[in-house]
């Protein structure tokens, strides 16, 4: 078993930072109002919670000749077998997509099936890909 990180973008970090400083920064505008009743600040916390569930959770496994991705929710395999074609440097701007950054890959598997992955290392990810289904055809973005 082989475990791949995510490429974690700059937008997500960004939002990140901004949802956890503003419940901070809205103390600092009205600490009487969030000492007196703090139970105000959790639909502040409520997305920081879900957005960091996706920023920890998201990571991409090789074993037993299937590609696992897990990102928060969103949960699935797909048989190496079955994989086509794999776009490099590119976004799937609908569609399934368990990433965090964009200039990842595309993949192309089953008949008509596609999902978009970002994994920090995706060179090693496609020629690990490659040996275990020397079919696949690597396409480049045109640009």
């Amino acid at each position: 078993m082989k475990i791949y990180k995510a490429k974690k973008g700059s937008l997500i970090q960004s939002t990140i930072l901004l949802l956890a400083g503003l419940p901070f920064f809205i103390y600092l505008t009205d600490s009487k109002t969030i000492e007196t009743n703090p139970i105000i600040l959790l639909p502040l916390i409520s997305p920081l919670v879900f957005i960091l569930w996706f920023y920890l959770g998201t990571s991409y496994k090789l074993e037993s000749g299937q590609l696992s991705y897990k990102s928060g929710f969103i949960k699935g395999k797909i048989p190496v077998s079955t994989i086509r074609e794999i776009h490099k440097h590119t976004t799937l701007w609908a569609g399934l997509k368990p990433a965090l950054a964009s200039g990842g890959i595309i993949i192309q598997y089953g008949k008509f099936d596609e999902i978009y992955i970002a994994p920090e290392n995706k060179e090693e990810l496609i020629k690990d890909l490659v040996n275990l289904n020397p079919s696949i055809k690597i396409l480049e973005k045109d640009n």
